[in-house]
């Protein structure tokens, strides 16, 4: 492992604005982030919460099939 910087929760909410140590700690509990346990203690790198939030490996969105056609006949 290179030499990356650990954060804890509340040193990586300060990295982005907006962000809660609440919302950090949601992403670690819903798998979202993966975190690195010292002990008792979490903690998460600067690259790790940065491809959370912002997504670097996301698919464009695609269009939502709602099942509506505007040349269905109702009648």
């Amino acid at each position: 492992m290179e030499n990356k910087k650990l954060y804890s929760c509340k040193e990586a909410a300060s990295l982005i604005d907006e962000l809660t140590e609440y919302m950090i700690r949601k992403m670690i509990k819903d798998g979202i982030l993966i975190p690195i346990k010292l002990g008792r203690n979490v903690y998460v790198t600067q690259e790790a919460v940065y491809k959370a939030v912002f997504g670097e490996d996301t698919e464009p969105k695609k269009p939502i099939d709602t099942g509506y056609s505007r040349d269905r006949k109702y009648f």
